[in-house]
């Protein structure tokens, strides 16, 4: 993949500095969209399976405003960071270099389950509030 010209050397250094400390477990990486992107997500990473390798997850918006969600496992250090450098330069070369698995409908339920396990821990904390109140 093509290095974006927008990054400087030094953020491309931070970058694959943090996507190391991520490989050896001591930090976690996670990068915001910046401020004016119309894409409304994220791209963030994990160890991987394979030694040497992340997992990488990105979000955004499809063309009709939906959020979807993608993957891409095992990928190499050697690949992460030109994903990382081309998404932080703004640009969608990152897209198209490496085959991406769409996890919207894994994240959502997720997402859902957090969410009835809080709604359950609320309705408990009540029924024992009322018991105890009434």
């Amino acid at each position: 993949m093509p290095e974006s010209s927008q990054i400087s050397d030094d953020t491309r250094q931070r970058i694959e500095k943090k996507l190391r400390a991520v490989l050896d477990g001591s930090e976690e990486f996670h990068i915001e969209e910046f401020p004016g992107d119309s894409r409304h997500g994220f791209m963030q990473c994990a160890p991987g399976p394979s030694e040497g390798c992340l997992f990488i997850e990105f979000a955004e918006d499809d063309e009709a405003g939906v959020p979807r969600q993608y993957r891409a496992c095992d990928v190499a250090i050697d690949e992460a960071v030109p994903l990382f450098v081309s998404y932080a330069a703004g640009n969608n070369e990152w897209k198209e270099a490496i085959d991406w698995i769409d996890i919207t409908d894994e994240a959502n339920q997720s997402y859902s389950l957090v969410i009835m396990g809080i709604i359950g821990f609320a309705i408990v904390l009540l029924a024992f509030t009322l018991y105890f109140v009434l």
